[in-house]
């Protein structure tokens, strides 16, 4: 049986033996016959001489960018912006001037709102004289002696009126009390 079992066990090594060098071959092929067809193409444009620094990429997409916060600056007076005193990213303090209007356009409503002030002025005046007329008038010696010659004619209408027989008394104070 010593005999037989050394037969398979050289059979054995045999076996490994022959496939380790079959697949040596196989790869030493593949490598030459990888080599020998000269692989892919390389543009030349895409070629670079080798040299050591700083590497940066830029991408484009497109998208949507959000700030973290929003604040909103708002100015009290509109116009044209003339000059701009400061840049993006610029640190401000609280009161600085950051930009300056085209004055002629502001002046044009000034000298406008100054006008309208001045008509309103002049018509409250006018009006307080009105007033003052009025409030003179009223209080005049004339105001008594203007109700008594009204109150004299109407007796004299309505004594016409009774003597002519055009209308009763009663007719009359009625009349007067409707107007």
């Amino acid at each position: 049986m010593n005999g037989n079992s050394n037969g398979k066990k050289k059979r054995r090594k045999r076996i490994i033996i022959i496939a380790i060098v079959a697949v040596v071959l196989l790869v030493f092929c593949g490598a030459l016959l990888a080599f020998t067809r000269g692989g892919t193409k390389i543009d030349p444009t895409k070629l670079a001489k080798v040299e050591k620094g700083d590497l940066a990429k830029s991408v484009v997409a497109t998208g949507k960018v959000t700030p973290i916060t929003k604040v909103e600056v708002k100015s009290k007076a509109s116009g044209i912006v003339k000059k701009l005193l400061v840049e993006y990213g610029d640190k401000v303090k609280k009161g600085q001037l950051l930009a300056q209007l085209d004055k002629v356009e502001i002046e044009a409503q000034v000298d406008q709102s100054r006008a309208a002030l001045q008509a309103a002025q002049a018509n409250y005046a006018s009006s307080q004289a009105d007033y003052e007329r009025a409030k003179v008038d009223a209080e005049g010696p004339d105001v008594p002696l203007l109700k008594r010659d009204y109150d004299r004619a109407h007796m004299e209408l309505w004594e016409r009126m009774d003597a002519t027989g055009v209308g009763s008394p009663a007719w009359y104070i009625q009349s007067f009390q409707q107007y």
